[in-house]
């Protein structure tokens, strides 16, 4: 597209929308990168200034290698205390709600209505669901209500059982293992190995893959896609294995199983645009549903359960503090790392310098 064109198609967006694709235009060429990533990032930014594209699930695909480097910027974690990437699109089954929560006037066993979380992390005392906004205009105060509900009233270990009955299910694999809920998903994943010849791609752990025999079964399946992408997240939870045990291998409290109401071991965190300007999570920060969280009160993070991180104040942190520059600083993904920062992230969601 010639340049002419690009910036007459800026000037058509919105003020604020305008100042960040002038910004682009002015600042993209600072950045090194090889070509094919300086496309991309080109792609993107018009995509997300783009009508009817929806931007978040791209943006989404980009974070997910750093979304836990983020994080631990954003939160200050370092050392033992880091937060770590679990999987991704994880289900949080609302017949675990009460009924008033869910909204729904029949709630049975076989219920597998769920919110799904775009991020699943942890550290060694909690769970943590992420939520990314992109849009002011994408916030839903109803999955708000529904995040900060399973927040109040469940404990993590009854919702990977749930996820383990939703992947039996789908197998036609019964799912009777023992143990806590870690061991009783990896006893599932093995039976369904040995039914649907599901194999695991040597030296790869954070992949299991399917051979073409098995997707050529697979496909006759009504319930092929579904289940593909299921046996992704089982084997991202299973090879999220060390951070669910301490180095003594005993299981991390939030996988084992207890009764009653435990409200201590999950935690909803809100990515969103523009921390200030985020007019229906500003409100439900005043009244106390969420913590904001910047350089001033850092300590409300750990009172309660839903917390929000604004995307603008988190990339002024990251350029204020060093962490593009500093070897002490660096990620196991610096490049790429690097890259996100400044060809996509600060040109949308930056601060106007």
């Amino acid at each position: 597209m010639p340049l002419r064109i690009f910036r007459s198609l800026a000037n058509m967006q919105t003020e604020f929308g305008k100042k960040r694709m002038d910004k682009y235009m002015s600042s993209n060429r600072e950045v090194q990168n090889p070509a094919i990533l300086n496309t991309i990032s080109d792609r993107v930014i018009r995509d997300y200034y783009t009508a009817a594209i929806k931007s978040e699930v791209i943006l989404d695909t980009l974070i997910t290698p750093v979304v836990e480097d983020l994080l631990n910027i954003a939160l200050g974690r370092d050392g033992e205390n880091k937060l770590h990437y679990v999987t991704k699109e994880f289900p949080l089954m609302t017949k675990l709600l009460a009924k008033e929560d869910t909204e729904t006037e029949v709630k049975t066993k076989e219920d597998d209505r769920s919110v799904k979380a775009d991020y699943l992390l942890c550290d060694d005392k909690y769970v943590y669901v992420v939520e990314l906004k992109t849009t002011s205009g994408s916030f839903d105060y109803k999955q708000f209500n529904k995040y900060k509900a399973f927040c109040e009233e469940c404990c993590f270990s009854k919702l990977l059982d749930c996820f383990a009955d939703v992947v039996a299910k789908a197998y036609s694999v019964n799912n009777d293992g023992e143990g806590n809920s870690f061991e009783k998903l990896e006893g599932l994943y093995n039976s369904i190995l040995s039914n649907e010849r599901w194999k695991k791609v040597s030296g790869d752990t954070h992949n299991r893959l399917l051979d073409k025999k098995d997707i050529k079964e697979l496909r006759e399946r009504k319930n092929y896609t579904s289940t593909k992408k299921y046996m992704t997240q089982v084997a991202e939870i299973i090879d999220a294995r060390e951070y669910f045990y301490d180095s003594n291998n005993k299981p991390r409290d939030f996988i084992i199983e207890r009764g009653g109401k435990h409200s201590s071991d999950i935690k909803c965190i809100y990515l969103l645009p523009i921390s200030k300007q985020y007019g229906d999570m500003h409100n439900a920060m005043h009244k106390k549903d969420a913590n904001y969280i910047n350089e001033g009160n850092k300590e409300d993070y750990s009172n309660g359960p839903l917390m929000y991180i604004g995307l603008d104040d988190l990339l002024d942190k990251i350029t204020k503090e060093g962490y593009l520059e500093s070897e002490d600083k660096a990620f196991r993904k610096k490049e790429y790392f690097e890259w996100l920062v400044k060809g996509v992230l600060k040109p949308i969601f930056g601060k106007s310098e």
